[in-house]
Parts: C-alpha cells; structure tokens; sequence
C-alpha cells in the first residue's frame, strides 16, 4: 500500500499474518523524517502589454525544486 505522509516525522509500522511456510512477524522504523520541499513558481499574463480598461488573467505555477516530486496544493 503506498500513502503520502505529511511533512514531520512518522513512526512506520509493519506486520505480515504469515502463510503455510512462514510465520508472522511484525517490525516497526521510529524517527522516519519527511522534509518540507523547496518550491519555484512562475507567473504569467494573458495580455502583456495590456491596454487600460482590458481585462487580463495572472496565472500563478508552482513547481516542485528537484529532489522533490509531484504537484504542490492548497491546504
């Protein structure tokens, strides 16, 4: 099972309920840190130049700084 964990540090446990040729076992990893990620964001217009009165659109995006991956959201 793969689930996103929120930025601080997490306590991850395991446990297998075993088979006909293994049995169960349980194990657990205290102190797992997951860091903030840095970020970049670019902002653009839907009319540059504009002319006074005109209606334009500002369009913020933001991007993960590598290492980190997948789409930043809005609390």
């Amino acid at each position: 099972m793969k689930k996103a964990l929120a930025a601080g540090v997490h306590t991850i446990t395991t446990s297998y309920g075993g088979d006909g040729n293994f049995t169960g076992s349980a194990g657990s990893l205290n102190g797992q840190v997951v860091n903030v990620a840095n970020t970049t964001t670019t902002v653009t217009s839907s009319a540059n130049p504009d002319v006074f009165g005109q209606s334009i659109t500002f369009t913020a995006t933001v991007f993960p700084v590598s290492p980190a991956a997948g789409s930043p959201t809005v609390p």
